[in-house]
């Protein structure tokens, strides 16, 4: 998958990819995980990559979930002693979310490879999250979970299915359960990729490749960034991104989810009686610019708990928290040292 067009859709700060010494690929085998649908992933994996040492009393570890289309590797670049989390005090465990390529997705599963692999959910990827840190990694807690965009959604899922296993959560561009809006974009993204399993057109990669420039940063910001003389080399960028038909697969595997999330579906589908649940430190990180995760529902999430969010003001929207870079590491710090 070329690069320009993995960056297009992924909608989410990527991190640079790390050294061999930053943390090597670890596979988890879970043999059948079993899913919320009724159905089951056979030769269940997860990958994962672990940074830093956990400490003495066990009580340092730092569950980070990826983000839609992101992997373990990328992670390692939010990590260390000048990242978000500080590797010198945390004992970081990066973990593939499925349909990422990496753990169990359409793309790699040789039992159920490509449209044979069944639709999972959020909560799934959590389940096989939580299996992997107390089966594999024989944890009894986590210090925090945390995660951005695509990632945010699995730390709020988290806080509410497994309430106080990990001390701290910290959603990061995510959402306890999409917005209309959220779900429209989604929905249109699904229709552009069955178009293109069906045509095969470059110009539905196109389109996708279109629409997700359109919402990763705010039309204030490409006024301010993008002058029209660049348009020709945008534009031309729309034309001849071939995109394999298994990544496409992988993609919608993890849209269904997105689109499916909603931390409220077990309990009457209530907000209220899912916060009700959290016995977890939340630290809700919003951007008040974002286009593809509406920051409104977990805004109303961290009013039930009476959690103090911070709210982002750049105009760089969901692709742009790289704008805020210094205020965001410095809020994760000290969240992640405060008192449990």
């Amino acid at each position: 998958m070329p690069r320009a067009l993995f960056l297009a859709l992924s909608l989410a700060l990527l991190a640079p990819v790390p050294s061999p010494a930053q943390g090597g690929l670890q596979v988890a085998e879970l043999g059948e995980c079993p899913l919320e649908s009724g159905a089951v992933i056979q030769n269940c994996r997860v990958a994962y990559r672990t940074f830093g040492r956990l400490d003495s009393a066990r009580s340092n570890a730092v569950l980070f979930t990826t983000q839609f289309t992101g992997t373990s590797a990328q992670i390692a670049g939010y990590v260390g002693a000048d990242g978000l989390v500080d590797t010198t005090k945390h004992f970081v465990i990066a973990v593939d979310a499925f349909g990422n390529g990496v753990s169990s997705s359409p793309s790699n599963s040789t039992a159920q490879p490509g449209a044979g692999f069944p639709r999972i959910a959020i909560r799934d990827m959590v389940a096989a999250q939580y299996r992997l840190v107390t089966e594999v990694l024989g944890l009894p807690s986590l210090h925090a979970v945390m995660g951005i965009s695509m990632g945010g959604m699995q730390a709020f899922e988290w806080a509410v299915s497994h309430p106080g296993f990990a001390a701290k959560v910290i959603p990061i561009a995510g959402s306890p359960r999409l917005a209309a809006y959220d779900i429209v974009l989604w929905e249109t993204a699904l229709r552009i990729l069955a178009t293109y399993e069906e045509s095969g057109s470059v110009a539905a990669s196109a389109a996708l490749f279109g629409l997700s420039f359109l919402v990763g940063n705010s039309p204030d910001y490409h006024a301010r960034t993008t002058p029209r003389d660049s348009l020709p080399g945008i534009l031309g960028r729309l034309d001849g991104m071939p995109l394999p038909v298994p990544i496409a697969r992988n993609l919608a595997t993890q849209i269904h989810a997105m689109i499916d999330h909603n931390v409220a579906a077990p309990h009457d589908d209530s907000l209220e009686r899912a916060a009700a649940r959290v016995r977890a430190d939340l630290l809700v990180i919003v951007t008040v610019r974002d286009h593809v995760v509406t920051p409104g529902p977990a805004l109303e999430f961290a009013e039930l708990l009476g959690a103090e969010p911070l709210v982002l003001t750049s105009d760089c929207g969901h692709n742009g928290l790289r704008c805020d870079a210094e205020q965001l590491e410095q809020a994760v710090q000290r969240f992640l040292a405060g008192p449990n």
